[in-house]
């Protein structure tokens, strides 16, 4: 009764450890439809901002329009004084435009052979499986591709024309009239009939360098799905979270994704073909570039002085444009991404099954709970049971029984002790082996003390060769540290006489140690975070003024802009910060933007209002 009575409680243990993760299975559904409510309020807000920042956009293109139309006017008088330059450059021209050509059917047959490759390498990587990693590094990828576009969109070329009824210009290979907009991303003709033609190139090697990693990006993401057998994103996390839901309930299934066709080569082979066409209408400008006008135009000086300003004026609002735009298409990103995340959690909602798995999770827990009642009744009779059975009395018996038993067991163990000691004693009198049990023994000990040497002459060369490689390292690091070691002290001892900034071995700032007023006090030294905000803004900008100056050194362009900085500095450090940036200021060019010019009047230079640029 004893037994069943333990065993009944176990089972009373297991019906309350099944109660348990059958209220946790139902709070998990639970919080499952709390998290679909509250995505959708996040969708719902995601959208507000896009269309907030669609308006802004919208307001600022309007502006900016009305400058380009300006511009546009300013264009056409610069346009005459080209005309007789653009004679001379069409024919440097054909023949460049004639290489890239040849060049482009190079890149294109290359990529082909790449694109065989790719598939072939996706073909076998098809029936992989997906490990826990690649989700991860599927975001992080579609997260940079994400970035890359908005990059791109935001320092893109824009053309925007509006041409009058009946008139019409070749944008690349395209016709277009009336009025629109095209993104440039690299170099573009664009034809005038009767006038002549423009070739755009967007400025700056980031351009390059961001459509480069985009292709980039792109093909790495689409081979990483190809080799999943995914064909997108939100396939693969729609797998998971299928996986996760069916992981939680029977713990047995992993996410698998589906298939992705790969990437076409359409785009180099447009380029190629635009390639070729802008060297055949180059040839074509060539020939009917028409004859010099009788008047002469205006000189390219003053005409470009005119179209100077009137582009400039046109570049500040594009400018605020691009960022409105990029924080259009940042906000359009989040409104995506929550739509994104509100379906995927209504879908877990909307799984079928799920209303079965409710249902019978709270069956099961009704059911349990009845057992466990009927149980613990159970229980109750088997211990009114025990105590009528006497078991105290039980327990006396077999202590009775238990102690007549070891006297038996006593007596004899006796008897056998005395039989063993004869029998030792037989063995004594004859015992042989001893010396051969002896040499055993030498022989193992001198092979484990040949090993203790070995062992230890290993340790001491192992602790030397890490001794000679940690001072290495130091050394390399001292090396590496002293070019921006020295420039940086330049800088901080005009605004910290007698002060040194360490720098730890990832080239970030460490321990700051100065003395105060007093030079005979000691000095003292803290670190980096536990300087104040107006310090730690000193030190970000003369460090920034110490990497200028090794990019000076490696014969690299600096352009130094601070927007605003230095705000948070008392009187006495801003005057020492000035001397700081009169002395940069003499090697590198600085554009120092404020709201408080008056703080800037003993800069020694003069300042200039954006608001009177912009007019």
């Amino acid at each position: 009764m004893e037994r069943d009575l333990t065993g009944a409680r176990q089972q009373a243990g297991h019906f309350d450890e099944r109660i348990r993760l059958l209220r946790q299975q139902l709070d998990t559904l639970a919080r499952q439809e709390d998290d679909a409510r509250r995505r959708h309020a996040d969708a719902i807000e995601a959208a507000r901002r896009a269309d907030d920042a669609r308006r802004q956009s919208a307001q600022w293109q309007a502006r900016h329009a009305d400058a380009a139309r300006a511009a546009d006017t300013a264009r056409q008088a610069l346009r005459l004084a080209r005309q007789e330059d653009t004679r001379q450059q069409l024919a440097a021209q054909l023949a460049t435009l004639r290489q890239q050509a040849a060049d482009g059917a190079a890149r294109l047959a290359e990529a082909e052979a790449a694109q065989a490759a790719l598939r072939a390498l996706q073909a076998q990587a098809a029936a992989s499986r997906l490990d826990d990693a690649d989700l991860p590094a599927l975001r992080e990828r579609q997260r940079k591709l994400d970035e890359n576009r908005i990059r791109q969109s935001a320092a893109a070329t824009r053309l925007q024309f509006a041409l009058d009824d009946g008139r019409s210009i070749r944008i690349g290979d395209d016709p277009v009239s009336g009025s629109g907009e095209r993104q440039l991303l690299e170099a573009t003709r664009v034809a005038l009939p009767g006038i002549g033609q423009l070739t755009i190139t967007p400025g700056g090697a980031d351009l390059a360098r961001l459509a480069q990693a985009g292709i980039d990006l792109a093909d790495a993401h689409a081979a990483h799905l190809a080799r999943l057998g995914l064909d997108s994103l939100e396939a693969a996390e729609a797998r998971q979270r299928a996986g996760q839901q069916l992981d939680f309930e029977v713990k047995a299934a992993a996410a698998r994704l589906k298939d992705l066709a790969p990437r076409g080569l359409d785009a180099l082979r447009d380029e190629r073909d635009a390639q070729l066409a802008r060297a055949a209408d180059a040839q074509q400008a060539l020939d009917r570039l028409p004859a010099a006008p009788d008047t002469p135009p205006p000189t390219i000086a003053e005409a470009e002085a005119a179209e100077d300003a009137a582009r400039h004026a046109a570049d500040t609002l594009a400018t605020q444009l691009a960022r409105t735009q990029a924080d259009a298409a940042t906000a359009e990103a989040a409104h995506a991404a929550a739509s994104r995340e509100a379906a995927a959690a209504q879908a877990v909602l909307d799984a079928p099954g799920r209303a079965d798995s409710v249902a019978r999770a709270r069956a099961d827990l009704i059911d349990t709970q009845a057992a466990q009642a009927a149980l613990a009744s159970r229980i109750e009779a088997l211990a009114r049971q025990i105590d009528a059975a006497r078991p105290d009395l039980l327990r006396q018996d077999v202590e009775r029984f238990t102690r007549s038993a070891e006297l038996h067991e006593k007596r004899f163990a006796e008897r056998r002790d005395a039989l063993l000691r004869l029998d030792v004693e037989l063995q004594s009198a004859g015992a042989l082996g001893l010396d051969e049990q002896r040499a055993e023994v030498a022989r193992d000990l001198a092979q484990a003390q040949r090993r203790q040497a070995e062992l230890a002459r290993r340790a001491t060369a192992l602790d030397h060769l890490l001794g000679l490689l940690q001072a290495r390292r130091k050394a390399l690091t001292k090396r590496l540290q002293a070019p921006l070691k020295r420039h940086l002290d330049h800088y901080l001892h005009l605004l910290f006489p007698d002060a040194s900034l360490e720098i730890d071995e990832r080239l970030q700032p460490g321990a700051l140690t100065r003395r105060g007023p007093d030079r005979s006090a000691g000095a003292e030294t803290g670190p980096f975070d536990a300087l104040s905000f107006g310090a730690r803004e000193q030190m970000g900008v003369i460090s920034r003024l110490a990497y200028a100056d090794l990019l000076k050194e490696a014969g690299r362009p600096t352009l130094i802009i601070l927007d605003d900085a230095l705000v948070h500095s008392d009187a006495e450090r801003l005057a020492q910060m000035k001397r700081v940036l009169f002395d940069a200021a003499t090697r590198h060019q600085i554009l120092l933007f404020s709201c408080h010019p008056e703080d800037w009047r003993d800069l020694g230079v003069a300042p200039r209002a954006i608001a009177n640029l912009r007019s």
